[in-house]
């Protein structure tokens, strides 16, 4: 059965320059993403709105990424503080038999689409398409966030103390 293994993040979020991921079990062919995923936020009760951004495919990873500029940090991109946003994969993704990359393989963003497949991105198989609710169980193919109100600017700091030098 081929379907959504993991969406992140989920929960309540000290960050509000995430990057959403949805993980696969198998390799997807990234053109199949168009119009299958979405980022939506909840605006009122009763209404939702899509969220403009770039989404990238990578194997059996989709990963997308906001429009808008951060205030606080010009070079980040992130969702608005406080608010509340759900992501939701619709079934008909196509798995791959190759490991795929494409960055920008969809926009929601009026952009133009400028990723290329990776030189191994041939056709895949084709006979495997997502599903949802594999197993009996509730939907997979849904996620709910709520974004925070920092932006983590920095990448990590790495220490390394044992073994010593010597």
């Amino acid at each position: 059965v081929f379907t959504v293994s993991e969406i992140t993040p989920k929960g309540e979020l000290s960050l509000k320059n995430v990057i959403v991921r949805v993980f696969f079990n198998r390799n997807i062919e990234p053109a199949s993403i168009r119009n299958k995923i979405s980022v939506k936020k909840q605006v009122s009760v009763d209404l939702k709105e899509e969220v403009k951004g770039t989404y990238n495919v990578e194997g059996n990873r989709v990963e997308f990424v906001p429009s808008q500029v951060c205030p606080e940090s010009k070079d980040k991109f992130c969702f608005d503080s406080n608010s509340w946003y759900e992501v939701n994969v619709s079934e008909g993704i196509i798995a791959s038999d190759a490991k795929k990359t494409q960055e920008k393989a969809y926009r929601t963003d009026g952009g133009i689409n400028e990723g290329e497949e990776s030189p191994d991105a041939g056709i895949g198989s084709g006979l495997a398409v997502s599903i949802c609710r594999a197993f009996g169980i509730e939907s997979n193919c849904s996620q709910k966030f709520k974004a925070g109100n920092f932006v983590d600017a920095f990448g990590p700091d790495i220490k390394i103390f044992a073994p010593t030098d010597g």
